[in-house]
């Protein structure tokens, strides 16, 4: 075992040069090997510049938007003319109004065209019966009107049809 410390002591003197373990110079060294320079000052400017640039490109990118999109649409050029027809023709559709949750419709001895009137009230759809000499007593349950005229239909053995 003394043998190998003589031998390790040998090895450090015989590679032993001067100055060049001094801490300073071992940093020296290091920073060469790693890539980082002295010169500290230039890479904090090119962090501050880039980081300008990003603030004033996000500050550019938002006025953008805002001008532009602001009510959420972009804004037409005032100088596109649109064309207008000259008239307007109105569709007539057959719609079914929907309205939620079940409507309960209560009748009580009430002639066809009252019980025809409430149910056209409430969905705001113009209706005819072919009979309106019957009279309904009793509840309808519906969850739009084409459902209120099946059940009156049904009920009443007559037909009822929308103007």
């Amino acid at each position: 075992m003394k043998k190998n410390k003589e031998d390790e002591l040998q090895f450090v003197v015989d590679h032993y040069k001067t100055g060049h373990k001094n801490v300073d110079n071992a940093w020296k060294e290091f920073k060469g090997m790693s890539g980082i320079t002295q010169s500290g000052s230039r890479k904090r400017l090119l962090v501050a510049a880039s980081i300008a640039f990003a603030a004033v490109m996000a500050v550019a990118a938002t006025m953008f938007v805002v001008r532009n999109f602001g009510n959420g649409s972009p804004k037409s050029s005032p100088n596109i003319e649109r064309a207008l027809p000259d008239t307007v023709s109105k569709a007539k559709t057959d719609t079914v109004k929907t309205k939620k949750g079940p409507v309960l419709f209560h009748f009580d001895h009430t002639p066809v065209n009252a019980a025809i009137r409430k149910v056209s009230d409430y969905y705001g759809v113009g209706l005819t019966a072919s009979d309106t000499t019957k009279m309904v007593t009793g509840e309808i349950e519906a969850h739009n009107i084409n459902e209120a005229i099946d059940m009156l239909e049904t009920t009443l053995g007559i037909e009822i049809t929308k103007r």
